[in-house]
């Protein structure tokens, strides 16, 4: 790939930056190369490889897509793309859960593929800052240097809670794991240890999993102690939902239920509701959306992001043989002392307390909720200068229905837009790849439009 070159505003010719090189930033480029939709694309991305991100560079067998491989095309036009890289055919090799490192090496090769020449850029840098001037934007960059184009994509991806455990003096505890995901991050646990994991969600999954084979104890804790459901071992005939946007909050939650008890299975209702996810969220209030995130997301998280079919049988084996306990409670405050970490408990409805000593606490909490909490520096620097504004929750920045970027005033963007978890206040469902393709596709298609106008002027 080509190092990048400034031309001088107005327009930048025609180059396009995508910020972040994850699967959101990788299909943005890959469909801005489809589309032929930019003079040039760059990708500001630190790592060495593009299209891996967080949840694709895992190299554990047992880490897998929690959804078919039928449904993991980077084309929303060609959905058996994926299954045609991984070399399989038929209904047996789509409905299979395959490696997510195989999902991050198909989109590696698919940019790769089409990046040939100068029209795609890899910088391995970090974004900083980004100005808006009349003919287009100037992207600060971590080294000192900058880079012009004509728009910016912000495909930054989502950050890490960091769990709040009543104790400054944690920082740095080498026995508490921040960001599983981090390089080498739970090498230190061995053979015979005990592992508290905050939080039981998918995160949780692929930790106890990879954890387990060392022989460890595990207890993962959640407020509420909700596992993710397990895909059923055969698809559901999806049956298209009948939900108009618009209703009141209470109105479909009775009406998904009533979907879910007249089907075969409960997930071809919710299944079937993919389609309309984002309308129903955006015709619902502030208020009702609200009351959704509070009350009823975390109950719908578990039925919409579900566990692949080994994995919840190797979860549950666990669970039998006693290797791996789930508890609802709270996590007050976690403290150090020469023998381990005391993890001190209160159950639902328990006025009492307990506490675990344990060897190892591991945040398994998964992406950070709030943007406001910790911002990303770039997130946080277009913020600070009134380019963008938070949405009415909080989950990230506002955008409208292109994915623009609405400014502290209240104005449309022509310039900076965003994709995937970025837009999940506005969205909800901003995260998978199913979304993602979608809002790349419809990206490239506006680059494709100015590509055209411009040609013609």
């Amino acid at each position: 790939m080509v190092m990048f070159r400034n031309n001088g505003l107005p327009g930048a010719s025609g180059r396009i930056v995508v910020i972040g090189g994850g699967a959101a930033g990788a299909l943005a480029a890959l469909h801005l190369l489809d589309a032929a939709a930019a003079g040039e694309v760059v990708v500001v991305e630190p790592a060495r490889d593009l299209g891996f991100g967080v949840a694709y560079r895992t190299r554990h067998p047992l880490h897998l897509l929690n959804v078919p491989a039928g449904r993991m095309s980077a084309f929303p036009d060609r959905p058996g793309d994926f299954v045609a890289w991984l070399d399989g055919t038929g209904p047996e090799a789509a409905a299979a859960f395959v490696s997510r490192r195989l999902f991050g090496e198909y989109l590696r090769d698919r940019l790769a593929a089409a990046g040939s020449g100068e029209a795609l850029a890899h910088v391995r840098s970090e974004a900083v800052g980004i100005e808006v001037e009349s003919g287009g934007v100037v992207v600060s960059l971590a080294d000192g240097s900058t880079l012009e184009a004509e728009r910016a994509l912000l495909a930054i991806g989502q950050q890490q809670e960091r769990p709040r455990l009543g104790s400054a003096a944690l920082e740095g505890e080498p026995r508490l794991v921040a960001d599983p995901w981090a390089a080498g991050a739970l090498e230190q646990i061995r053979h015979g240890d005990s592992v508290v994991l905050l939080g039981t969600g998918l995160t949780m999954v692929d930790v106890a999993l990879e954890l387990a084979e060392r022989g460890v104890t595990l207890t993962a804790v959640s407020r509420r102690g909700l596992l993710p459901h397990a895909h059923p071992a055969r698809p559901s005939t999806l049956v298209p939902a009948e939900l108009p946007p618009g209703g009141r909050l209470r109105d479909l939650v009775r009406s998904v239920r009533a979907a879910a008890a007249a089907r075969e299975h409960w997930s071809a209702a919710v299944d079937a509701l993919r389609p309309l996810t984002q309308d129903l969220w955006q015709g619902l209030t502030a208020v009702e959306q609200a009351q959704f995130l509070r009350h009823v997301a975390p109950h719908w998280n578990v039925h919409r992001h579900r566990m692949p079919p080994p994995s919840a049988t190797a979860l549950q084996r666990l669970r039998d043989q006693g290797r791996l306990r789930t508890l609802a409670a709270g996590v007050l405050r976690v403290t150090a002392d020469p023998a381990g970490l005391a993890v001190e408990l209160r159950s639902r409805g328990d006025a009492d307390t307990t506490i675990l000593h344990v060897d190892h606490v591991v945040n398994c909490t998964g992406p950070r909720s709030q943007l406001l909490d910790e911002p990303p520096q770039l997130a946080r620097a277009l913020l600070d200068a009134g380019l963008a504004r938070v949405d009415a929750h909080e989950l990230g920045l506002d955008t409208d229905g292109d994915g623009a970027l609405i400014d502290s005033d209240g104005a449309t963007s022509e310039r900076l837009f965003a994709i995937g978890s970025l837009r999940r206040g506005t969205l909800l469902e901003s995260t998978a790849i199913p979304e993602l393709r979608v809002q790349a596709q419809r990206f490239a298609a506006l680059g494709a439009r100015a590509v055209a106008t411009n040609a013609g002027h």
